[in-house]
């Protein structure tokens, strides 16, 4: 009875070891998992950190790229005294950024007008487009308009014939960008918002550069006019 009792205390000390073994190395493995998923979690946290920044590295290249073509487009404007669509689309052509830059569809040139000399300033642009209107105005709202004078689209060139005209100031988010631009006297970009008139539910960003006429004296009286740098996504 001594003897089986005995081996039957060593058979439990033997389960005992063997569940107490067990543990521990279920134990360390666990531990050994919990320190690899840790370690995978970290590493792509940091690759997502690092993708991350490299993505907003290239995009803040990017609009300083369009950027620096809006204000050699601007100077373009600003250097001509006597300026048509024939010789901006010749300067935007010979740049040629469409290849340069990826997304822009289209530039274009936004004169400053006085709303009370809209009919003056339709008749001067009826010499080039006979059909030529300024149209989305609110003449109760605003001093001055944005019309759409020149461009050049990439994409859709037959785009031109609908937004030729077009008060730019009439969108919110364009107006916004506009004003900044002014204030600020240097580009400012709108924020990604609908297209106007199109079907398809594009959006885009408009990147606008102002040029001044450095001969009037004061800010405030300055012909503010507008370059436009269209983007979409």
């Amino acid at each position: 009875m001594v003897a089986g009792r005995n081996n039957l205390n060593e058979r439990g000390l033997e389960i005992s070891l063997f569940i107490l073994i067990f543990i521990i190395s279920l134990s360390i493995v666990l531990i050994a998992v919990k320190k690899l998923v840790d370690h995978n979690q970290t590493r792509q946290k940091n690759e997502l950190q690092q993708t991350t920044q490299l993505i907003n590295n290239q995009l803040r290249q990017l609009i300083v790229s369009y950027q620096v073509e809006n204000e050699n487009l601007a100077a373009f404007v600003k250097a001509n005294t006597y300026l048509t669509n024939k010789s901006f689309e010749r300067y935007v052509m010979a740049s040629n950024p469409f290849d340069r830059l990826p997304g822009l569809t289209s530039v274009g040139y936004l004169p400053r007008i006085a709303t009370a000399t809209i009919p003056e300033f339709e008749a001067k642009m009826r010499q080039e487009f006979p059909d030529y209107r300024i149209w989305e105005i609110d003449k109760n709202e605003a001093s001055y308009i944005y019309p759409l004078a020149y461009a050049v689209n990439y994409k859709e060139p037959e785009q031109l014939k609908v937004l030729r005209g077009l008060n730019y100031a009439s969108v919110k988010e364009r107006k916004s960008a506009i004003q900044d631009a002014l204030y600020w006297e240097e580009s400012r970009t709108t924020i990604l918002h609908p297209a106007v008139h199109d079907s398809t539910g594009k959006r885009v960003v408009l990147l606008f550069t102002p040029i001044y006429d450095e001969n009037l004296s004061s800010i405030q009286n300055r012909d503010g006019s507008v370059n436009l740098n269209n983007s979409y996504k």
